[in-house]
């Protein structure tokens, strides 16, 4: 009796040792430095960061410290209305900021509400000030998180900002979204600052940045009532610029900007004189970004370090001269074609090439391809003027031919690998490549149960013959009817893709596989793979032919006469990967095992069947 106490007492000894020690494992944890608990906080949200205050002391005293502070209404969003959420984060805000620590440091803030009135103005400037008097160093502030993305915001519904935030001496990053800004006449003037965002705001007439030397970044996107920006900044590298649709008029003034290497200008009325003369002036500009700016008429950059360019939607640009011996990208287009005359020929390093709805010619392409000797990249799209495309490139990888109306093709390109094509179907394509991949957008516009004409499918075939020598063909389909040759067609024509060993297809997410796989399997006759995209779910079949039967036992099959016999004679194996419906892999199984004259063997994931008098025996 006495010895079965004591072995009791030295379990119960051995369980409080495991419990001590589990108690001291928590006990670690909660010493961990504090940095590392800071850490550990951060890459939570805030609403469940708070919660970490319950597992010790050592956990609340870090978080009260904590230097990086986010404050978001969504947080608080669910099931209630905004107004409600806001009230609730608001709340939050100050018990937050009255139980911190009163000797914490502050490096970043983050405000993320719905301010669509002034009821939370006083508790928002008690929350800027707090951070003003900790010397934070980045602050964010989102006051109106569902604001219309075109900075259509009613000045009357905006939360204003108090001045004193834009002569901080300790903030280094400031972006400010859907407020009111007090001055019309706004002055930044802090030393530290390296990068300035303002979007969606209101109340300004004009912003001058000057003496700040850290500033590196200024973006201004979609301020109401923004007539003048003037910067005085000797370290700025990128200036972004985004006004309203349609363009306002609004003054632009940069000056000892030596250091500038991005420019962005977006739905901005600056002339043709102020593109010439500023880009000239910026030596180490790198990438030129214009967007939407109307006023412009005849662009010409040159410069020797530039070495991206991008202009889309500038309507009245009737000329564009480049030249940058640095240039790696070029980009054009419009959202309605207009006569534009574009020169590159300069651009001798370019590499990547795209253009849309430009008014290019046939001869515009054959001479630009002869003279950009290191193109990698070529992409045309909606160049309706283009008809019969003819080049010779050595370098060029990647050429996208898109709804460009072509109705010849002759690429002579022994190192491209990457073909693309979606518009008419035109003649057969003449591609000279040695490895290369093609993907075809297949779409006839069909409506409702419509099915394609009989003409439709005789260019389709016809169409094909210019891919027998690519490696890899992708066919995306909006209807998976395009593909599905009628059977009278199939026993009139040969296929065109006879060499074609691996092949994938885009469907639509219903697409019943088994009618679609008796045109497939004529289109492609002797395939290696066949996948399938149908929305995320990705599928393919696996296919192993047997060596050809004597001409004598050939002699009762129906390709006998052919010069390209038909799968149904050769195929000796089939595996199915990643099916899900159960349905409808028994339909390709049967599909197969019906039509399948030599098939013996049908693999199913890692599962294996023999076929035996027609019925599927596991082995």
């Amino acid at each position: 009796m006495e010895e079965t106490n004591a072995k009791k007492e030295r379990r119960t000894q051995k369980a409080m040792d495991v419990k001590t020690n589990d108690n001291i494992s928590i006990d670690r944890f909660s010493d961990l430095p504090e940095h590392m608990i800071h850490q550990i906080v951060s890459l939570v949200p805030v609403k469940y960061a708070t919660r970490t205050t319950v597992l010790s002391k050592r956990f609340r005293s870090a978080w009260l410290s904590n230097p990086v502070i986010e404050f978001n209404v969504n947080f608080f969003a669910h099931w209630v209305s905004y107004r409600k959420a806001t009230q609730r984060l608001m709340d939050f805000v100050g018990d937050t900021l009255k139980r911190r620590d009163t000797k914490a440091n502050l490096q970043k803030l983050t405000f993320r509400g719905n301010l669509d009135d002034t009821t939370f103005k006083v508790p928002v400037r008690s929350m800027i000030n707090y951070a003003l008097d900790k010397q934070v160093e980045e602050l964010y502030l989102h006051g109106n998180v569902n604001g219309n993305l075109d900075g259509t915001l009613l000045l009357s519904g905006l939360c204003s900002l108090p001045k004193v935030m834009f002569f901080a001496k300790s903030i280094k990053v400031l972006e400010i979204e859907g407020f009111k800004i007090q001055a019309q006449n706004f002055i930044l003037s802090c030393p530290l600052i390296e990068k300035f965002r303002l979007s969606c705001c209101v109340g300004l007439k004009s912003i001058r940045a000057s003496g700040a030397q850290e500033l590196k970044v200024v973006e201004l996107e979609w301020c109401t009532g923004l007539e003048k920006i003037d910067i005085d900044a000797l370290n700025l590298e990128s200036l972004s610029y985004t006004g309203r649709n349609p363009p306002q008029p609004c003054e632009i003034v940069m000056t000892n900007c030596n250091s500038l290497r991005k420019l962005s200008l977006r739905c901005s009325t600056i002339m043709d004189q102020w593109l010439h003369y500023h880009v000239s002036r910026f030596h180490f500009l790198e990438i030129l970004n214009l967007f939407g700016c109307p006023t412009l008429k005849y662009i010409s950059v040159s410069h020797p370090n530039i070495k991206e360019i991008k202009l889309y939607n500038c309507v009245g640009v009737e000329k564009i001269d480049i030249v940058a011996q640095n240039l790696q990208s070029f980009t054009y287009g419009v959202v309605q074609s207009r006569q534009c005359n574009i020169n590159i020929s300069a651009c001798k390093y370019l590499r990547n090439l795209s253009l849309y709805n430009a008014t290019i010619t046939d001869r515009w392409v054959e001479d630009n391809m002869a003279v950009l000797c290191l193109l990698k990249t070529l992409r045309l799209e909606c160049c309706n003027v283009l008809e019969k495309i003819k080049f010779h490139h050595d370098l060029l990888t990647c050429f996208e031919l898109q709804d460009c109306k072509v109705v010849e093709a002759e690429i002579d390109a022994p190192n491209l690998s990457s073909f693309v094509y979606s518009g008419q179907l035109m003649l057969p394509p003449v591609i000279t490549s040695s490895h290369w991949d093609a993907m075809i957008k297949l779409n006839t516009n069909l409506h409702n149960q419509q099915d394609p004409p009989s003409e439709w499918f005789t260019s389709l075939r016809e169409f094909l013959l210019g891919f027998g020598t690519c490696n890899l063909l992708t066919l995306v389909c909006n209807n998976e009817k395009v593909l599905m040759i009628p059977i009278e067609l199939r026993d009139s024509m040969l296929p065109p893709l006879f060499d074609i060993r691996h092949v994938k297809i885009n469907l639509p997410y219903q697409t019943n596989l088994v009618p679609l796989l008796q045109s497939l399997v004529w289109l492609i006759p002797h395939p290696e793979t066949i996948s399938f995209v149908r929305g995320s779910k990705k599928e393919f079949l696996k296919f192993e032919y047997d060596q050809l039967v004597a001409e004598k036992e050939d002699k009762s099959y129906c390709c006998f006469l052919r010069p390209i016999k038909c799968w149904s004679h050769r195929l000796k194996s089939i595996a199915l990967h990643n099916f899900e419906d159960i349905d409808e892999k028994e339909n390709i199984k049967r599909f197969f095992m019906t039509n399948g004259i030599r098939l013996e063997m049908i693999y199913e994931n890692s599962d294996a069947f023999r076929i035996v008098k027609g019925k599927l025996i596991r082995t």
